[in-house]
């Protein structure tokens, strides 16, 4: 059951309930395990949701046959392609699409993983894209990476993309230590100045935004650390409305909570996603005027 997890990966537990209750799931999912141990585990866990007929997110039925036939590798609705020797081939690919061209036998989803996705060869990565590109109803494409760099820019733009926490004790100290310095602390003022004018005005902040961010983030490094803080910040907002103690801004946590009361738990898992998912194409040769406006415009926009 998903809360197995809840503790070390909140964000995507949050995610994948609200995706299977709210009945809004994408039709392909890109997952950066972040060297996550049980990674494999919590992806099962969610096809479970996904195709279980017994219900598995809401029952803790662990004697379900169908949940075992998916542990087991046997379950018909699923198929999992790993790397033939040192790369994932286009053939494997073609099988995967000839095989999906059927109907599912013992649901109305289909779900296919594919791990280590970074090791796609050129031919496996185009017919990949296509296949995404001409998504087809109730067929979820899960594609695993540890080194989502590698990765085509198209076949993440195509994907809602999911980071999970590696360690949340050990990102936590960092972030204690990060903000012992005088400097960081100023880009922290900053950042929450700009958190700030964000939540009270949404897109209207877009007119100041110069003086609340490009002259305080004005390169790639200092934008990919401002997202960055902006993830862990809206994960505590997160904790605060799920009643439980903040993990990163411990010594910010009045401000944390302030802006909590401005949200939901709705809002806030949209912000995430908008983040995780900009963040993810912030390292490929983005203008960063129009990646920030879009940004704020995404997040602002309910």
């Amino acid at each position: 059951m998903f809360d197995d997890y809840r503790d070390e990966q909140s964000i995507a537990v949050s995610l994948f309930e609200r995706a299977i209750k709210e009945n809004k799931i994408s039709h392909a999912y890109l997952i950066d395990t972040n060297n996550y141990k049980k990674a494999d585990s919590l992806i099962l866990t969610f096809v479970k949701a996904l195709l279980c007929p017994n219900n598995h997110l809401e029952n803790n039925n662990n004697d379900c046959d169908f949940c075992k036939r998916i542990d087991l590798g046997n379950c018909l609705e699923l198929k999992i392609i790993k790397p033939d020797g040192t790369w994932i081939k286009k053939e494997q690919l073609h099988e995967l699409q000839e095989d999906f061209s059927m109907r599912a036998v013992e649901g109305n989803k289909r779900v296919y993983i594919i791990k280590e996705c970074e090791k796609m060869n050129k031919y496996a990565a185009n017919s990949i894209l296509k296949f995404l590109e001409e998504p087809v109803d109730n067929i979820i494409a899960i594609l695993v990476s540890n080194d989502v760099s590698k990765l085509l820019e198209t076949i993440i733009s195509r994907c809602q993309m999911i980071r999970l926490n590696s360690d949340i004790d050990k990102y936590t100290n960092t972030l204690d230590k990060l903000f012992i310095d005088d400097n960081n602390v100023e880009i922290l003022d900053n950042l929450l100045n700009f958190i700030d004018e964000f939540e009270n005005k949404k897109t209207g902040c877009i007119v100041n935004i110069k003086k609340i961010w490009h002259n305080h983030f004005s390169n790639r490094e200092l934008v990919g650390q401002a997202v960055d803080l902006m993830i862990k910040y809206y994960y505590d907002v997160l904790l605060i409305l799920s009643n439980r103690d903040i993990a990163f801004f411990t010594t910010k946590k009045e401000h944390v909570v302030n802006i909590s009361s401005l949200n939901n738990i709705d809002s806030v898992l949209l912000k995430l996603e908008y983040l995780i998912s900009a963040r993810s194409i912030l390292d490929y040769n983005v203008n960063l005027n129009l990646f920030i406006n879009k940004l704020i415009i995404d997040m602002g926009g309910d």
